[in-house]
């Protein structure tokens, strides 16, 4: 489950001091020369690369909280530290931008403010940030123009959706990452339907591609229609009898349809390519009815033995 920050700043101020910035506002006249603003609804929810490292963007309404999920070594931010906070008006985000200083600076780190344009295709988010302190610039913009760009890598699947292995297989054409990635937001916001649409064109153009057809019964499962899901599942299965993720998905839909002896065959099948996560194994509700058995613990144990080997 994402889990929303809480706003805790007051936005139209920050937005009137923005807009009164000479510098900020020079930067962004820059900026919008070479990015086109896209329109105030394109989301910005995903996983942004910038010199700080992989920030997170979570939205609630027009407003938007980002987080470090993979930090460089540029600042001492911890993982999962609150780095960006703001809002998405008319195609133009204002909020603020946290950054740190050298040694010998009054401070180590700051709120800076923050105004920047997505681009017309979502990819980029250009703008620029409002010196807090003239003479302590900060160690990463130090006044220039910055620009985020949207992580387009596979792995952002096994993130959004942890059921999801979709590293393993083949690299996808752009215009079909572009619209599995889009499934893939709204799937993380539990917008199923909108986000089947998605895998669905998706899959129209890359129809046998395994990790499509986990996602599109992922929608059905969030629907709680099971038989969709299970059909998805094995035609995931069909595509790749090693895809590891379906096999654990499809034991867990096949348990909430009270077949536990398929839904244990298929857990067995997931151990045996290479699951080793017997933590999700205990805590997923999905699998509750099989815990009690003697089948069950059995699978645990060769899933701790496939993470012990893994050595994690």
């Amino acid at each position: 489950m994402i889990t929303r920050a809480s706003d805790g700043y007051h936005l139209p101020a920050v937005t009137r001091e923005l807009l009164g910035s000479r510098t900020l506002g020079l930067a962004l006249i820059l900026v919008a020369s070479v990015v086109a603003p896209a329109r105030a609804e394109e989301p910005l929810e995903g996983s942004w690369e910038c010199p700080l490292g992989v920030i997170r963007f979570e939205q609630e309404g027009d407003r938007y909280t980002g987080r470090l999920v993979d930090p460089t070594r540029v600042c001492s931010f911890a993982k999962g530290s609150e780095l960006v906070r703001g809002r998405l008006v008319d195609g133009l985000f204002t909020g603020e931008f946290r950054v740190c200083y050298p040694a010998g600076c009054p401070q180590r780190e700051g709120w800076a403010l923050m105004m920047a344009a997505p681009s017309a295709d979502g990819e980029k988010l250009a703008g620029s940030l409002a010196p807090v302190d003239e003479g302590c610039p900060d160690l990463v913009f130090n006044g220039r123009p910055f620009v985020l760009a949207r992580q387009t890598v596979l792995p952002l699947a096994a993130e959004i959706a942890p059921k999801s292995d979709g590293q393993r297989h083949r690299k996808m054409r752009p215009e079909v990452f572009r619209l599995f990635r889009e499934g893939l937001e709204h799937s993380s916001a539990g917008r199923y339907d909108a986000a089947r649409a998605k895998f669905e064109s998706a899959g129209r153009l890359d129809a046998r591609n395994p990790e499509i057809l986990n996602q599109i019964a992922i929608t059905h499962f969030g629907r709680g229609n099971y038989g969709q899901a299970e059909k998805h599942y094995r035609r995931a299965l069909d595509a790749d009898p090693e895809f590891t993720s379906a096999h654990y998905n499809l034991a867990c839909v096949l348990a909430k349809q009270g077949r536990s002896k398929e839904a244990l065959r298929a857990l067995r099948r997931a151990i045996e390519t290479g699951f080793a996560d017997p933590g999700t194994m205990d805590s997923d509700s999905d699998l509750e009815g099989l815990r009690a058995t003697a089948a069950y613990q059995e699978i645990r144990a060769l899933a701790v033995r496939n993470k012990d080997r893994a050595g994690r």
